[in-house]
């Protein structure tokens, strides 16, 4: 398998973030033609970042710490929610033969079961209501046998199949895999896009405990909306619109965020 043909490479043994890194380049990018035109990936992060500025936990040389740029096509600001989408199904697409069982934590976790394997974080730049460039930071838990931080439940690749995995070609795959889900934007295909996100969902099915606001509760999944709201049911039929960090995932032994 190669990459995209495309696709331009930076391959850095150490930077701060691999999203700022991009950023840094973004000046040498002209026009939003070329479906994945830039790649950064380090062996290492200083600064690396989740969602809502947390801090990403990558030991050195293990594991997959990566930003895609991309270019949409006439995607307009309030149509995002549709990169997290495909970028977390191109996830799910190249994960699913070693995160067993695998699914997308809404927006966009990877877990195998009930563990985190692959955190995503989105930065769209925006020019006259659409979206010129999507800067998707992905760390990906690869090699990593011991987990230091207080992140509630990672687990890395490695530990899922207890053997090393070749991360330059675990990096090919993903790539490829989320390159043809972007495609689906491309060519207008949304509807497939949020049916197979929804499929995937982790808790997509039966009742679960939850906390917002400082209260807990039992809720289904109803779905997941255009916009990247959540809507969740409770037993009685009383139904609640979340969107990021509002609402928290509980089990019986911890909270995960």
């Amino acid at each position: 398998m190669s990459y995209p043909p495309s696709l331009q490479i930076i391959h850095l043994s150490q930077t701060d973030s691999t999203n700022l890194e991009a950023r840094r380049h973004l000046p040498a990018l002209t026009g939003n033609t070329p479906t994945l035109p830039l790649l950064v990936w380090a062996d290492y992060q200083t600064a690396g970042r989740g969602q809502k500025g947390n801090h990403w936990e990558g030991e050195a040389g293990k594991n997959l710490l990566f930003t895609l740029v991309v270019c949409p096509h006439d995607l307009a600001a309030h149509e995002q929610f549709c990169i997290s989408q495909a970028t977390a199904l191109g996830l799910y697409d190249a994960l699913k033969p070693y995160a067993k069982p695998c699914s997308i934590k809404w927006p966009n976790d990877i877990y195998a079961g009930d563990r985190k394997v692959c955190g995503i974080l989105i930065e769209n730049i925006l020019s006259h209501g659409q979206i010129s460039h999507s800067l998707i930071g992905i760390g990906l838990n690869v090699n990593q046998e011991h987990f230091t931080s207080n992140a509630p439940n990672p687990v890395s690749l490695c530990q899922l199949t207890g053997h090393l995995l070749d991360r330059g070609a675990l990096l090919c795959a993903v790539v490829n895999r989320i390159s043809e889900r972007l495609k689906l934007i491309s060519l207008r295909q949304p509807d497939l896009l949020r049916q197979e996100y929804a499929d995937a969902l982790y808790r997509h099915d039966g009742y679960y405990r939850y906390r917002a606001g400082g209260i807990d509760f039992e809720a289904r999944i109803l779905g997941v909306e255009d916009d990247g709201h959540i809507l969740l049911e409770e037993p009685g039929g009383k139904r609640h619109r979340y969107t990021f960090k509002e609402v928290h995932y509980l089990f019986p032994d911890r909270e995960c965020e």
